[in-house]
């Protein structure tokens, strides 16, 4: 888009209205003398764009931008058509494109909508006589699943601003079902809860119909409890289909095992078996997007964290969590040599589960880290734009509040005598391994590790190209970059695929 015009500047800001580094990508803000004071007679847009900032009075464009090294200046599409859910980082136009060319479809808008807390979903609004069904089947065939609207809904013309762009918030959100009025202990009633859907078909997958990993702990904890058995998140990622499901509620196909903590993901393949550790959060979900780059090759099995389904105590450190995992990881293949891998924090476990199996007798075939960070690596840098003791204040309060808020409503709950939610119970693991992995002090090891890590580094991150375990590791330490951040590259599956030849 060239350079600023006279009397006019440009500047790409932050989430936090901080300015990038030159080539980095932010919001588009222009300001100067040329700015104007407003919108004409709507004083809600002037006060939602026109802003008061450190460096003058800006006007927020919504704009994606970055300047380019000669001065000029490159826009990269809209703020509001980027969006990110469950890691995936997702372009709604690319959605909309592909609606559009399905007969029948006049128009169509993508939005994201939360359908409570950590459930957002993506929603087609369409304009047009269009069988539904039919469209969403078109989209799989064009479409990564993860970018596949899960709710679909008619409406009859596109809503616009006034300078005729398309006006995302003024869009009817989706209506869902009350969950209250399904409140039956039916199989199918308790899929409609979970996912606030109208009815269930024999047909339906429980992750294309906008389930993902909060809402899959849910609802195996509630199908355990309804029909008094005890199955663990592989019997929902092996059988997504509804009608799969359905089958292992009866008692006579009911799988008997003693594991804790092992979720077998995929089992094709007569390969070492893989063996991938949990993050913070305890949940082994996100390893599902690695089943076609091991598929055929080998087994693939998630390690998740004890207390996942809130009946477990939470074990305190790295060097237990390893001691339970490896006696589990033995159980399914006795002898070494083993394979084990790691996203974050599931690197580290990893890291020590091979410890322990090598003071056992066994060896290690290879340790896999997903963008792990190495131990007393400090993960930010001073950043002078971060220093303000206000700010630091500002986020310890929020921390403290959310903490306190959490810790209200357990008190309550257990007045009434009710079940602690799984919201609850996932904030508590997730604090539990974030101080389990502080006090973590890995010991000497001599043989070799991998180290996968993401390009896109967030600002200020640790540059270390083997993210501080050169400490540690005696042996070599291999090292491949994936584009992608700390955050998304194991899941998009565009990266995985790279990752899968990785492997």
């Amino acid at each position: 888009i060239g350079k600023p015009i006279a009397a006019t500047q440009f500047y790409a800001l932050d989430e936090q209205k901080r300015p990038v580094a030159a080539g980095e990508v932010g919001e588009l803000h222009i300001g100067g003398a040329g700015l104007a004071t407003g919108y004409f007679r709507r004083p809600d847009l002037t006060q939602e764009r026109f802003i008061s900032h450190p460096l003058g009075r800006l006007y927020a464009t919504g704009d994606l931008a970055r300047e380019l090294s000669n001065g000029e200046w490159e826009c990269l599409g809209r703020i509001d058509t980027q969006v990110k859910i469950r890691g995936y980082r997702i372009e709604l136009e690319e959605i909309e494109v592909q609606i559009r060319k399905f007969p029948g479809v006049e128009a169509a808008v993508v939005a994201c909508q939360e359908f409570g807390q950590n459930d957002t979903r993506l929603v087609a609004h369409v304009v047009g006589a269009v069988d539904f069904t039919a469209l969403a089947m078109a989209l799989k065939q064009s479409l990564p699943t993860y970018m596949v609207p899960s709710h679909y809904t008619r409406i009859s013309k596109v809503p616009l601003t006034v300078n005729g762009k398309v006006d995302r918030k003024s869009l009817v959100p989706f209506k869902m079902i009350d969950t209250a009025i399904v409140s039956g202990p039916d199989l199918a009633q308790i899929w409609q809860r979970t996912l606030g859907l109208a009815q269930v078909k024999d047909t339906d997958n429980f992750f294309e119909a906008g389930g993902n990993s909060l809402l899959a702990v849910s609802l195996i904890t509630e199908v355990n409890k309804v029909f008094s058995l005890n199955l663990g998140l592989a019997a929902l990622i092996q059988n997504p289909v509804f009608a799969d499901f359905k089958k292992l509620t009866q008692p006579q196909v009911l799988p008997t095992t003693t594991l804790r903590s092992l979720v077998p993901i995929s089992l094709s393949g007569s390969g070492t078996p893989l063996f991938c550790f949990h993050g913070v959060g305890g949940n082994v979900m996100n390893y599902v997007t690695l089943i076609p780059a091991v598929k055929d090759q080998r087994p693939l099995y998630g390690v998740q964290s004890r207390g996942l389904d809130g009946k477990e105590p939470f074990i305190e450190t790295i060097e237990e969590m390893a001691k339970a995992y490896a006696s589990e990881i033995r159980q399914i293949q006795p002898r070494g040599p083993y394979l084990l891998a790691g996203g974050s924090m599931g690197g580290t476990v990893a890291f020590e589960v091979a410890q322990q199996l090598i003071a056992q007798g066994e060896s290690i075939q290879n340790i896999i880290m997903f963008d792990t960070f190495g131990p007393d690596v400090v993960i930010k840098t001073p950043d002078p734009a971060d220093s303000s003791i206000v700010r630091r204040l500002k986020q310890s309060l929020l921390y403290r509040l959310k903490t306190l808020a959490i810790s209200v409503r357990k008190a309550l709950l257990a007045l009434n005598l009710k079940k602690v939610p799984l919201d609850i119970v996932l904030f508590d693991l997730e604090e539990a391994n974030y101080r389990a992995l502080r006090l973590y002090r890995p010991k000497t090891y001599t043989g070799d590790i991998c180290i996968i890590r993401a390009k896109m580094q967030e600002k200020g991150w640790y540059s270390d190209p083997v993210m501080g375990w050169g400490k540690v590791v005696q042996g070599k330490i291999a090292t491949f970059e994936i584009e992608g951040t700390h955050y998304d590259f194991i899941e998009r599956p565009e990266l995985v695929s790279i990752l899968g030849r990785l492997l």
